[in-house]
């Protein structure tokens, strides 16, 4: 037997180890009736009777202690259960946050694992959840924001420029679920075979699950963008035509 602190028991009731016994938020109101309750169980089972042999008599395990804590009034919000996954297990484990906007998604956004370097500059809608987000000012005073969108294959970094954080304030809320219309760059700093895709959105649009249920099929899923002719396995052909020069020692 050991003691087990609160704060451990905690999070194991928010990532679902003891969901067979109640409501998570339940049992988390109610946290120190139940460890107290625990605590009175292991301290009559050590003063318990016993016979010569160390075990229990009937008289002492005809009378059980009882815990009744009612029944709840409300479930816990399935996008609580999500956070708390996330939070504490770094993944959703029961279901995806997006889950129920899966249809209207496919057929407003494309995959954000699709996107490769030949669609550079090509026009793209992406949708996905805010995993993170960050607001910065520029030296001008104007604000513009970073944040990462994910989708249920991949994640991705979108840029908000000032112009369109300005008609935006609020879109990129962490968890908000959102489509968006954007360019595709590739940051070339590390040379072409470092290379990241980021989204510099162009619109953002939050959407909720009212109009995820809301939404009518249409059976077709989004495009996606044309690639650029003058691709990168273009380039990398046209680089490797160059010389090269070899300094042999002592020639």
């Amino acid at each position: 037997y050991k003691v087990v602190k609160k704060k451990i028991n905690e999070n194991l009731i928010k990532t679902g180890a003891v969901d067979n016994i109640g409501d998570k938020q339940f049992m988390l109101s109610n946290i120190d009736q139940l460890l107290s309750f625990s605590s009175k169980l292991k301290k009559e089972e050590d003063t318990g009777q016993t016979d010569l042999f160390g075990a229990k008599t009937k008289e002492s395990m005809a009378v059980k202690p009882k815990l009744d804590l009612g029944e709840p009034e409300t479930k816990t919000p399935t996008q609580q259960k999500l956070l708390w996954e996330r939070e504490l297990l770094g993944l959703y484990l029961s279901e995806h946050p997006l889950d129920p906007y899966k249809v209207l998604l496919e057929e407003n956004s494309s995959p954000i694992n699709k996107i490769s370097r030949d669609m550079e500059n090509r026009t793209i809608q992406v949708g996905g959840i805010v995993s993170s987000s960050k607001e910065i000012t520029t030296k001008k005073g104007q604000r513009m924001a970073f944040m990462q969108l994910s989708d249920e294959h991949d994640d991705i970094e979108v840029v908000v420029f000032p112009s369109i954080y300005q008609q935006n304030v609020g879109n990129w809320d962490k968890d908000s679920i959102v489509i968006i219309k954007g360019k595709i760059k590739y940051d070339s700093r590390y040379g072409d075979d470092y290379t990241s895709a980021k989204i510099i959105a162009s619109e953002i649009k939050t959407i909720n699950e009212q109009q995820a249920k809301a939404y009518e099929p249409t059976g077709k899923k989004k495009k996606l963008p044309n690639p650029n002719k003058n691709n990168h396995n273009d380039k990398k052909l046209k680089s490797d035509n160059s010389k090269l020069y070899i300094r042999v020692k002592n020639s």
